[in-house]
């Protein structure tokens, strides 16, 4: 989990994106791990969201 934050943080820090965040979660410049853990106990959660429910049409073959 540490290792994909950080990798997620590093690709937004660079190149084309960089310019769309101005500051990447409310961290340091250069996040130590114990910045990373801490944003991720205060900031992460979970999406509840069901899928393939329902029919997508009237046919046999109307699944998802």
């Amino acid at each position: 989990m540490l290792a994909g934050l950080r990798r997620t943080w590093e690709i937004c820090t660079q190149g084309a994106l960089a310019a769309y965040v101005d500051r990447p979660w409310q961290l340091p410049d250069t996040p130590s791990d114990d910045d990373l853990v801490e944003h991720a106990r205060t900031w992460g959660q979970t999406l509840y969201h069901p899928t393939s429910t329902c029919a997508m049409g009237g046919g046999e073959d109307a699944v998802v």
